[in-house]
């Protein structure tokens, strides 16, 4: 009789799943830096102008400047998808006043507050007045796409820690 039972093997759990997507998709809000994410479109006219995630943080196109309430929102899901990454590899997060989930739920959370508020915080250089007057201003895929993704991680990252804590008091009883 062969035993194939091999203590070595990986052990892969639901939370280590979830931690891996979180990460996956705080990484990929993060790269959305890089995408198109206010659009500017002229009222009468119809051009179109789009700026992308640094920019609108950071300025350029020679119209933006620097605007902190931008920079916040790609900050916060950094910050949040490396602590969701130190737990992902087995690093162990002890925070003396707040559960760690919870830090990461509202770091994606405040993220995607500031994600759908961000084309009315543009700071348009002085220069720029003449180009700002009669446009609209609109989130374009970049933004969309990471409000979307870091609204669904603070909820998962929420909904996973409250099903933690009932079980923990025997509210809910799980069987495997």
């Amino acid at each position: 009789m062969d035993n194939y039972e091999n203590n070595d093997s990986v052990k892969i759990g639901l939370s280590d799943i979830i931690n891996g997507a979180m990460l996956l998709f705080g990484l990929t809000a993060f790269c959305m830096l890089f995408v198109d994410c206010v659009k500017c479109v002229k009222v009468f006219g119809g051009e179109t102008v789009c700026f992308k995630g640094y920019e609108i943080a950071f300025g350029g196109a020679h119209v933006l400047t620097f605007s902190f309430f931008n920079f916040l929102p790609f900050l916060f899901v950094l910050a949040a998808s490396v602590l969701v990454g130190l737990k992902f590899f087995g690093i162990k997060l002890d925070f003396k006043v707040i559960d760690a989930d919870w830090v990461i739920a509202a770091l994606f959370g405040f993220a995607t507050i500031f994600f759908f508020i961000s084309p009315v915080t543009l700071q348009f250089s002085s220069d720029a007045t003449a180009f700002k007057n009669g446009r609209s201003l609109y989130m374009a895929a970049g933004l969309i796409v990471a409000s979307i993704l870091s609204l669904l991680s603070a909820l998962v990252i929420a909904a996973q820690k409250t099903l933690r804590i009932l079980i923990k008091k025997g509210v809910i009883n799980v069987r495997f």
